[in-house]
Order: structure tokens, then C-alpha cells, then sequence
């Protein structure tokens, strides 16, 4: 995994949550500019900001797995999250 290796963690995590954060402010931002107000739409895109840092946070480690399992869970949720929101939430 990227992040676990090289003693590269913190670096990774600073740049994992920075483009999370940023990705969901600029998708928000996009949502006011156009004037679209659906909460669901917003629930879904803060829940995929959640799920990408606790995917960062987490190490996806061999000797680990109870944590390995996390990773990979949070890792499909942000997926499913996202996959909703595109097409089931926003308008096309």
C-alpha cells in the first residue's frame, strides 16, 4: 500500500484528507453556483468525505487484519457512496 510504506504515513494522510476536503468543498461549491439543494445529495458527498479519511487513517497492514478489513470497507463505501450520488441523486 502507499501509505504504509517508506515511512511516507503522515505525508499521505496530509494528502489524502487535503484532497478529500478539497474535492468535497469544490463539489459543494459547485452545488451553490448551479443552485442545486438536495440534502441527500450533500449527506452522500460529506459521508464520502468521511469514508476517504478513515480509508487514509487506517493502515491497510498485513500483520493487522481487523484494520486491513476496515480499509477495504470504508475504501468500497466511499465507492458506493459516490456511485449513488452520480447516479441516482444528481440531476442529469
Amino acid at each position: 500500500m502507499i501509505g504504509n510504506k517508506l515511512g511516507y504515513r503522515i505525508n499521505f494522510i496530509t494528502w489524502g484528507v487535503s484532497v478529500g476536503l478539497l474535492l468535497t468543498f469544490f463539489l459543494l461549491r459547485l452545488y451553490v453556483l448551479k443552485s442545486f439543494r438536495n440534502p441527500r445529495a450533500r449527506r452522500l458527498l460529506i459521508w464520502s468525505l468521511v469514508f476517504l479519511i478513515l480509508t487514509v487513517l487506517i493502515p491497510a497492514v498485513e500483520h493487522l487484519p481487523i484494520l486491513k478489513r476496515l480499509h477495504a470497507i470504508f475504501f468500497f463505501s466511499i465507492t458506493l457512496f459516490l456511485f449513488v450520488l452520480s447516479k441516482w441523486v444528481l440531476p442529469e
